[in-house]
């Protein structure tokens, strides 16, 4: 009964431990196989002891130490070893091998235990021998063959049948005879029953042991079994749902892992790639589907390679055959390897080429813009064709839109922009804003004359918009690129001419010619010393005396701006005056010019009037009103006093903001006068709609009156026509003495000239001023002092 207990511990053990030893790897399978071949090793031979001290309880059995422990060796060697070994995930025939090699190992043990008694005569029965035998290497050989895995009791079962089969058939074939007979060294059954009972403790409790440990392994590596499991189930589901293509490879350049996202996204056949296949595979994959040359395959190949074996991140962008963008992210891995992830960028980069698209061509017209132009136009320079530049700007555009209507005014630009582009022109037309477009030569170079001549015919025809029939004309200004020339100089250029058009009269075309770089500089400079001359006090005021006539009586002056340029020296109104108007200086000047004029009139006697020009420009600002308010109150002058005075020209050219500013200036209290009269439009309309005190006729009819009879007739008409309307007149210019005479003979009120006298400093025009009130002995040397050497002549 001992003895069935021990082998079935023994069995149960072993069994276990087998199941442990085939589910592990390397040398935690050794060390399984090890504690097997132990347990097997020493439980079946405490098997066969316990059995044969029970066998013959009567005798007093002796045992031979070194046969008895060879027989120890033999069950571990020849019984735990093939067990060991059995429990390997070989196939069944070679498990069941080694359990056939088990059984006779068992029987060698059992029977080299036996010949270890010492006195007594053992005879066995042959028959009964190779029985044994048998039927233990069956039961071992079917314990270890058993598949699947659920036969922990089959085999715990045939192992206990191979031990107890084997041992009690072969001793039911033994006859034992005690003599007394007894050689070498031996011990009697105490020692070996102490032994045995010892070696049966030991086993249950390594036993124990060993299935404590195992369970407690069990549970651990489940555990870890199942937590790998979630891990791998988590990172394969995140791995089919993240929107990257993932690419692993291993440090033999081996995929070790891979989504379906990277496939697709590389556009490569389902099952063509996979875990295993190596980075040339890949390539070679990619390579049939996008038709690359072997050449542009190797050198990828080279290119991840090098990637691979850097320390930092590489990223790049990749274009897929058809389209396709991808944002590659090559990621090292420290122990070799690295891990790729794919991004589709294509959405992201088509708007951002259509936002750049967007960036260079203009919303309205659909042309591309200045940002394209100036682009173009660098590498225009750096090609070798025919380089030129042709600038245009629609004619009067700024007044379709002040009457027409700003939406008039954009239809016609598209229309226009169409008709160009249908004419020719298409990708060689550009709006650079405004109304303001530009032309550059096709690859073939062109012909900038014949690209003129388009533009001026293709222009000729009127546009329809919006019901309006509108005809519109263009100036233009063409350069040539020189060598020396970059894209701004050339823009420049091209500006430069395009404003020489304008300047021209438009609706012409203008080539830049040499000097007008230079002459840009200059009124540049010219700008910017205009820009400081107030506060540097280089504006001075000359003032021209005017008479009432027939009485020859000094009436006023008018208030003439020079400036004293400290380098230039004297610049002439007609130089500095329309620079002002351009870059707005003109209403600082003229701010300035007011209050002079008020400070000085403030000096001279009440019934000395001042007449002061004022630019047209100055004059559409509201500010004026203002401005002259203020220098009035300031020197405390009285308003009717001042007389403005503006152009025929620049009244009837910006009517309704001129007509404003006379409104509140005369609600002040000024006197207002149309300047060179008979040089503009001339229309009875103007001078009763801007209510004029006082017409001043242009020196150029005053020159002719002595010899031109027309020149009279107009200056009789004239004087004929104020004095009906009460609109007192002054003639310009007046040099001679039969000039005016002749003004006196038709009527003219009042004269002034370098006859009565040149524009003059403040101080010499008070010392006209006190000859006219004093003796006519003082005003003759007054005359004398006027109109000598004394004054300055300027250009009034």
């Amino acid at each position: 009964m001992t003895a069935a207990v021990v082998c079935l511990t023994m069995a149960l053990t072993v069994v276990v431990l087998m199941h442990h030893a085939a589910s592990s790897e390397g040398r935690d399978r050794t060390r399984w196989q090890a504690l097997i071949a132990l347990c097997a090793g020493i439980g079946v031979w405490t098997t066969h002891f316990v059995a044969i001290l029970g066998y013959r309880p009567d005798a007093g059995l002796i045992y031979d130490v070194g046969t008895t422990a060879l027989s120890v060796l033999a069950s571990l060697f020849f019984v735990g070893v093939p067990l060991a070994m059995g429990s390997s995930r070989r196939a069944p025939r070679v498990r069941a091998s080694w359990g056939a090699l088990t059984g006779v190992g068992v029987g060698g043990m059992h029977y080299t235990g036996m010949s270890a008694l010492e006195g007594c005569i053992i005879t066995n029965d042959p028959v009964l021998m190779a029985v044994a035998l048998f039927s233990g290497c069956a039961c071992f050989a079917l314990a270890l063959g058993l598949r699947g895995d659920r036969v922990a009791v089959g085999r715990v079962l045939l192992i206990v049948s191979g031990v107890c089969a084997l041992h009690f058939t072969a001793m039911a074939g033994v006859s034992l005879e005690i003599s007394s007979e007894v050689t070498g060294r031996t011990f009697d059954t105490g020692p070996l029953s102490a032994f045995v009972a010892l070696t049966s403790l030991a086993l249950s409790v390594s036993s124990f042991f060993a299935l404590a440990a195992a369970r407690s392994l069990r549970a651990k590596r489940n555990k870890a079994s199942r937590r790998e499991a979630q891990q791998n189930r988590l990172l394969s589901i995140a791995m089919r749902n993240m929107s990257n293509g993932l690419v692993m490879y291993g440090t033999d350049e081996r995929i070790i892992a891979l989504n379906d996202q990277a496939v697709t996204m590389m556009q490569l056949k389902t099952g063509r790639i996979g875990e295993g296949s190596t980075l040339t595979e890949m390539f070679q994959a990619i390579a049939e589907a996008e038709r690359w040359s072997e050449a542009r395959r190797d050198n990828r190949i080279r290119a991840f390679r090098e990637y691979f074996s850097r320390t930092e991140t590489t990223r790049f962008e990749v274009e897929i055959g058809s389209g396709q963008v991808l944002r590659v992210c090559c990621r090292p891995l420290a122990e070799g390897g690295a891990v790729l992830t794919y991004d589709d960028v294509t959405e992201r980069r088509n708007a951002e080429a259509a936002m750049t698209e967007m960036a260079c061509h203009d919303a309205l017209t659909g042309l591309p813009n200045r940002r394209r132009f100036q682009d173009q136009v660098a590498t225009m320079l750096r090609s070798g064709r025919e380089r030129w530049v042709m600038m245009l700007d629609l004619d009067r555009f700024k007044a379709i839109n002040e009457t027409l209507g700003h939406h008039v005014g954009d239809m016609l630009l598209v229309s226009v922009s169409d008709r160009l582009v249908d004419a020719g022109l298409d990708g060689r037309l550009y709006r650079l804003g405004g109304d303001e477009l530009a032309v550059l030569p096709d690859k073939e170079g062109g012909d900038s004359e014949e690209v003129a001549k388009l533009i001026v015919g293709s222009l000729a025809a009127p546009f329809t918009v919006h019901g309006h029939s509108i005809r519109i004309s263009c100036s233009a200004g063409l350069v040539v690129a020189e060598e020396t020339d970059n894209a701004d100089i050339l823009l420049q250029k091209a500006d430069l001419a395009l404003y020489r058009a304008k300047a021209k009269g438009r609706d012409r075309v203008e080539r830049y010619e040499a000097g007008m770089m230079e002459k840009a500089q200059e009124r540049r400079n010219l700008e910017l010393d205009l820009a400081q001359a107030t506060e540097r006090g280089e504006f001075v005021m000359h003032y021209q005396p005017i008479y009432e006539l027939p009485s020859k009586t000094l009436a006023g002056f008018e208030a003439l701006a020079r400036w004293e340029h400290p380098v230039r020296g004297r610049v002439a109104p007609a130089d500095f005056i329309p620079l002002a108007e351009e870059n707005g200086t003109i209403h600082h000047i003229g701010k300035w010019i007011i209050d002079e004029t008020c400070r000085q009139a403030a000096r001279w006697p009440e019934h000395i009037r001042i007449a002061m020009n004022v630019s047209a420009v100055q004059m559409r600002s509201p500010r004026i009103a203002d401005d002259l308010a203020s220098a009035l109150a300031r020197h405390d002058v009285c308003p009717g006093r001042l007389e403005i005075e503006l152009t025929e020209t620049a009244m009837v050219e910006d009517g309704c903001a001129i007509a404003a500013s006379l409104c509140r200036l005369r609600r002040l209290g000024v006197r207002i006068a149309m300047d060179d009269f008979g040089t503009g439009y001339s229309s009875l309309a103007h001078l009763r709609e801007f209510e004029l005190d006082r017409i001043k006729i242009d020196r150029s009819f005053v020159a002719a009156i002595e010899r031109d009879a027309d020149a009279r007739a107009v200056v009789r008409a004239v004087t004929s026509m104020a004095r009906e309307m009460s609109i007192t007149t002054v003639g310009e210019g007046v040099e001679t003495r039969e000039q005016l005479q002749r003004l006196i003979d038709l009527g003219c009120d009042a004269a002034q000239g370098f006859l009565l006298g040149r524009p003059a400093l403040a101080a010499e025009a008070e010392l006209v001023i006190a000859a006219h009130l004093f003796d006519n002995d003082a005003r003759a040397d007054a005359e004398a002092v006027s109109g000598g050497a004394v004054l300055r002549a300027v250009v009034a």
